[in-house]
């Protein structure tokens, strides 16, 4: 290996309805959470982050299997208190979301990133950054 490049960043994201509770990832305990699809990478990257933050994500919330397709919807009809993604910025889906729906995106505090990498393993290789505040414009942050 002679050289290697990033080309694209994803973004871990945590989306809740404006007026939720939930301020961080270890609010996600008791609650119903969108957790991406079995064997997706969105379910890897939410069961390590929820780890991190002292979560069972099999005993300390409701995981609901679903994709982006529908998660947007099912934060809408309350079937979802939140939900995590993980993709580019903006993720259309998200996106279509804020417009019409009042949703906040979670912060992942640095501690917590901190917690993630030391799961070892490819969760090393983790790093925190700030979503650029345009990404969303409707969405509070």
């Amino acid at each position: 290996l002679r050289g290697m490049v990033r080309l694209y960043d994803d973004y871990v994201q945590l989306v809740v309805p404006r007026g939720s509770d939930i301020d961080r990832v270890a609010d996600l305990r008791g609650k119903r959470v969108g957790v991406g699809q079995e064997g997706s990478g969105v379910r890897l990257v939410a069961d390590r982050l929820m780890k991190a933050a002292g979560i069972d994500p099999a005993r300390d919330v409701t995981a609901v299997s679903a994709g982006i397709d529908t998660m947007p919807d099912r934060l809408v009809d309350r079937e979802l208190d939140a939900f995590f993604w993980s993709g580019g910025l903006p993720t259309g889906a998200v996106q279509m979301l804020s417009e019409r729906y009042p949703v906040r995106l979670i912060p992942l505090e640095a501690g917590l990133i901190r917690k993630l990498q030391s799961q070892g393993g490819s969760a090393r290789y983790y790093r925190s950054a700030l979503m650029p505040a345009d990404a969303y414009r409707h969405a509070q942050q």
